[in-house]
């Protein structure tokens, strides 16, 4: 049986399309076999964006929650998080995530103004 990729029509035997979990490896297009698509498999690159994105974003929640000292900080691993974010959203095509991570990334510079830079500067005058 062939499958063929949706992207660039290439054909896939369903040995390739198991193997390659059903991504067609020249244009990382999706291979469907003619009643519908699986999703996507993540390549490493994205799994590590994923990860880190996930990772800054519960460093940034714990900072603040826990009200230590340098709390403020969190704000920067939000913006790291962010970052990771608008970037895997942009490449996979997930618009509504990527509308809503640049609210958060908005939040995350109005943190970082809030609790870092203005009393630095305030404290320096």
């Amino acid at each position: 049986m062939k499958a063929r990729c949706a992207s660039c029509g290439c054909q896939l035997t369903v040995d390739e399309l198991t193997h390659y979990g059903h991504s067609c490896e020249s244009c990382e297009g999706k291979a469907y076999d003619g009643e519908r698509a699986p999703p996507r498999r993540l390549l490493p690159r994205d799994r590590i964006v994923e990860a880190l994105g996930a990772f800054f974003g519960l460093l940034g929640t714990v900072l603040l929650a826990t009200k230590v000292d340098g709390a403020g900080w969190g704000f920067v691993a939000f913006l790291a998080s962010n970052i990771g974010w608008l970037a895997f959203s942009w490449k996979r095509g997930h618009w509504y995530m990527f509308a809503q991570q640049v609210g958060f990334t908005v939040t995350s510079l109005l943190g970082i103004w809030n609790w870092l830079l203005q009393p630095m500067l305030g404290a320096s005058t």
